[in-house]
């Protein structure tokens, strides 16, 4: 008799680059579902997607996260924390940039 070796049911995946600063809890697919968000985000907002726009997405989300559908959404959710910085600091001296 013959042997024939059954077909493999592993999938592989494509893996996305992720920042130090990203949550350790973090998984592929929660990453994917912050992805579909912070396209919804892009759209809603009138902003240009971009791998670090997402990044800082995903870390502000998690940091003011409120368990509600919008999660403590704001337009500055896909901000790095320096471009805040900058932006508050603006509103209290506007001589600083």
């Amino acid at each position: 008799t013959s042997t024939t070796d059954a077909p493999s049911t592993t999938t592989s995946t494509a893996e996305i680059p992720t920042t130090s600063t990203e949550a350790p809890s973090t998984t592929l697919a929660l990453r994917e579902q912050m992805r579909e968000a912070y396209l919804n985000f892009t759209e809603r907002f009138n902003r240009t997607y971009s791998e670090d726009g997402l990044d800082n997405y995903v870390d502000n989300l998690n940091f003011i996260s409120n368990d509600q559908d919008t999660q403590g959404e704001t337009q500055f959710a896909d901000l790095s924390l320096s471009e805040l910085r900058k932006l508050v600091n603006k509103e209290r001296d506007p001589k600083r940039e």
